[in-house]
């Protein structure tokens, strides 16, 4: 009986560990898809930025890169906002 007993604990603790593991792997992939969506983000907004400066002159340039700045920050809230949902932490600014 004691024997049958501390089998039932070693595969609970077994089955356990398994999911506390598989939850960490899918964390781990998230946190990952999130950082590549992140990084994605960020060249576009160099991107745009580099062309607002480009296509413009002067005071033009610079609002124009303000405008890509404040969709692209509003696009990093969102992230946040997304992330904080799935309980994952923001890696960036």
């Amino acid at each position: 009986m004691a024997q049958q007993k501390k089998e039932e604990e070693e595969r609970l603790r077994k089955e356990e560990a398994e999911k506390k593991a598989k939850e960490a792997e899918e964390k781990r992939k998230r946190l990952e898809e999130a950082e590549k969506k992140r990084q994605a983000m960020m060249q576009a907004q160099k991107e745009k930025q580099a062309a607002a400066g480009q296509g413009s002159k002067g005071g033009a340039a610079k609002s124009g890169a303000g405008v890509s700045y404040s969709f692209s920050n509003s696009k990093l809230i969102f992230l946040k906002i997304d992330l904080k949902s799935k309980n994952l932490n923001f890696i960036g600014y």
